[in-house]
């Protein structure tokens, strides 16, 4: 996916449905590069905040999403799986937030419209089987 899919999928997220909290991870690490290199987002008018998730603690987040800075924006990134339920500190603020992927299955899926994501491992399995394919025929 290239900056400019990214921002698109980003600006839905936020500006067109409204979302206040966003939570990305990134298991691949495909995107950390890119958020390294942002302080902020801005979608028009709209500031949304990054906080690595890898680098600031689940209390200090928990407290500014909260506390500090509840009308404010947010997009939660993490170069790591989503945690389990039971070990997840922020569930609490999951589970009323959104949950963004930018892996292709997920963009497809996201295309079709399809919100609850069942058959993301699948083509995810499936992508990686063809690309694995067509590079050893090289």
């Amino acid at each position: 996916m290239d900056t400019k899919q990214l921002d698109y999928a980003l600006a839905r997220l936020f500006i067109d449905e409204g979302a206040r909290i966003v939570f990305w991870h990134d298991p691949e690490h495909e995107f950390i590069d890119f958020m390294n290199r942002l302080p902020f987002l801005t979608f028009g008018d709209t500031t949304v905040h990054l906080i690595r998730l890898d680098q600031v603690s689940a209390l200090a987040t928990k407290i500014r999403l909260e506390c500090d800075e509840p009308d404010s924006r947010f997009l939660l990134y993490a170069p790591t799986e989503e945690p389990d339920s039971a070990d997840d500190w922020l569930l609490d603020i999951r589970l009323y937030s959104r949950s963004f992927r930018a892996d292709r299955a997920s963009i497809i899926l996201d295309d079709l419209g399809l919100e609850n994501h069942p058959l993301r491992d699948h083509l995810s399995q499936r992508a990686r089987s063809l690309t694995t394919r067509s590079g050893s025929r090289s």
